[in-house]
């Protein structure tokens, strides 16, 4: 293979990430960008111009796009809505496309197992874009815990708190809904813009060099204090492994101030600590070790180099479909097992007025919740907010078909 030829869906939104990514990768040579869909094209006319000049043809419709295209795209970049991605990323593969789908890789398990088969079926992949499990420092992390090097893992918890206003869940017909008229969507924090950092706390308790953790039990507590959307803003997941290994996430985007995601890695004799810059390591010989992060467009150029290498390679490694999965089945779970919680009037208000267009709501006094449940690795008790309701807790393998949202 001389260049891969490339498609994409959309690029609004993130989608202008995944642009930036086969603009790049073209320019480097590196791709031909054959086709693409751009449903609004008069609102994105420069980047339509711009593919023009690379030789895309556009299309309005991504059925007609996959109808001409069939069998001459290798590649097909999917950073569409999240009720979208199944049906497109199946749609593509039965037309001879290996797909890149944005996280999370579907909304039911229903869905993300039709992906699966349908990739069996084509013989083409479905790669996720959980974008630092194509980091090569991610997966030196998880070596150093399977080496023992911070003792037996006892826990692993991670923290995300990412304010977002009105203008975050007006940018699209799908931000905060957990259905639409196609089905289920299901966006929240965990499914979406933190799902990043739930995946990777499930990577890192996972058992094997490749695996996801195997969650026994999960319990989860799921609250709206934003009284615009129809989903959960703030999440509490508590899980225990096959293994006995604690796993705890905990975000929100109501919180007082900006917390940008941490990850830790706690071992009977040592610990990890991640962020977004990278990572640092107290290991159980008493050393010390910190491992700097890719910048933004290096992990994004990380993720196309990884994507190619797999077309020419089908030993190279990718984040497929089915360790996709995982994250999938524990927000289905978690819906399934547990109600959204209104947080009451008092407990709640708007910055800098509930009138102002870019407006959000706060909830009054969560960050030191957060503080304490991630700390102390547990769900939140009515001693930490009075109206706090969690749900049963629940077996994610159980999870082979999500139904209904939890009732009683």
């Amino acid at each position: 293979m001389d260049k891969a030829r490339v498609a994409i869906i959309g690029v609004s939104g993130f989608g202008n990430i995944h642009y930036q990514d086969i603009m790049r990768a073209w320019k480097a040579g590196l791709v031909d960008i054959v086709c693409a869909t751009v449903i609004n094209a008069e609102e994105e006319a420069e980047k339509c111009e711009a593919l023009r000049a690379a030789g895309c043809e556009l299309f309005r419709n991504a059925d007609a796009m996959f109808q001409r295209h069939a069998g001459a795209v290798d590649l097909c970049f999917l950073p569409v809505g999240i009720g979208l991605h199944a049906p497109l990323s199946i749609a593509a593969m039965r037309a001879g496309m290996n797909v890149f789908v944005e996280k999370p890789l579907a909304p039911t398990v229903q869905d993300a197992d039709a992906i699966i088969a349908a990739s069996n079926e084509t013989g083409r992949f479905a790669a996720v874009g959980y974008q630092h499990l194509y980091q090569p420092q991610i997966h030196a992390m998880k070596r150093a815990i399977l080496d023992g090097r911070i003792g037996r893992l006892r826990a692993v918890r991670g923290i995300g708190l990412w304010p977002r206003d009105r203008t975050y869940y007006r940018r699209n017909n799908w931000a905060g809904r957990l259905s639409g008229p196609a089905g289920w969507i299901l966006d929240s924090p965990v499914n979406n813009a933190l799902a990043h950092y739930l995946n990777l706390v499930c990577y890192f308790g996972g058992a094997a060099p490749d695996a996801m953790a195997d969650v026994a039990t999960l319990e989860a507590g799921l609250y709206r204090a934003n009284p615009e959307i129809e989903s959960f803003d703030t999440a509490f997941l508590k899980m225990k492994t096959a293994e006995g290994v604690d796993l705890l996430f905990a975000t929100s985007h109501v919180p007082e101030s900006n917390l940008e995601p941490v990850i830790e890695a706690i071992g009977e004799n040592g610990s990890i600590r991640w962020t977004q810059e990278g990572f640092t390591a107290q290991w159980a010989d008493g050393t010390a070790e910190t491992v700097p992060m890719p910048a933004q467009q290096q992990m994004r150029e990380n993720i196309v180099a990884a994507l190619l290498t797999r077309l020419r390679d089908p030993r190279a490694p990718i984040f497929p479909a089915e360790r996709g999965r995982v994250v999938t089945s524990l927000v289905n779970t978690a819906h399934s097992s547990a109600p959204i919680v209104p947080v009451p009037l008092e407990h709640r208000f708007w910055t800098p007025s509930e009138t102002d267009e870019k407006g959000r709501c706060v909830w009054r006094g969560l960050q030191g919740v957060m503080d304490r449940v991630f700390a102390e690795i547990r769900m939140p008790t009515a001693e930490d907010f009075p109206f706090c309701r969690n749900g049963a807790v629940a077996k994610p393998a159980e999870m082979t078909r999500f139904e209904r949202l939890f009732t009683e």
